[in-house]
């Protein structure tokens, strides 16, 4: 008889797991019915986006400002990046309870229409929720668009210490001809 093969089970794919964003609505493509607070003159721009259908224009007749409430995690490095398109004299800000940890500087001299990525590195140092901020303060305007934060690098709080193998009593340092002794005469002696 011819022996039957045994089917070969087919693997179960592995789901891809989700990781959920940090920052929602990132290309402002909600415009003010998102999860951004516009204040001042801040508004949703259409006619010059880097993708999708809205970005943020940011005249500076009165600070304007967009901002976003996000629950991070403690002892956590992060990266908060965003594109620019025109005299680019966005600042970017990051506060918890009020308090102002990180900030970018503007760079008025840099003008021109084209999109130029801006980055902010901040470091959480206690959970909470975090303000991420974008403004403006001198002449001309910014129009942001495609903005992230990720996450980077966990930052240990304490520096764990080495852990001591257990010790029993000292163990004698012994010479050869002690060992050599110890071992040798007593078997003499028992064969006496």
């Amino acid at each position: 008889p011819t022996p039957t093969p045994t089917p070969t089970p087919t693997p179960t794919p592995t789901p891809t797991p989700t990781v959920e964003p940090l920052m929602l609505d990132p290309d402002f493509e909600k415009g003010t019915q998102g999860p951004w607070v516009f204040s001042g003159s801040a508004r949703v721009e259409t006619s010059v986006v880097r993708s999708g259908v809205r970005s943020v224009r940011l005249p500076t007749r009165s600070v304007s400002r967009v901002k976003q409430e996000i629950v991070l995690r403690p002892n956590r490095q992060f990266l908060l990046t965003c594109f620019a398109n025109n005299n680019r004299e966005l600042i970017m800000s990051v506060l918890v309870n009020g308090e102002e940890i990180a900030r970018s500087e503007s760079a008025p001299g840099d003008s021109g229409p084209a999109w130029t990525e801006r980055t902010l590195w901040f470091t959480t140092f206690r959970p909470g929720v975090y303000e991420i901020s974008l403004f403006t303060e001198f002449l001309g305007f910014v129009i942001v668009d495609n903005c992230s934060l990720e996450e980077q690098v966990f930052i240990p709080t304490d520096t764990p210490e080495p852990t001591p193998s257990p010790t029993g009593s000292p163990t004698p340092e012994i010479s050869p001809n002690q060992l050599r002794r110890q071992l040798v005469l007593p078997h003499r002696r028992s064969l006496r």
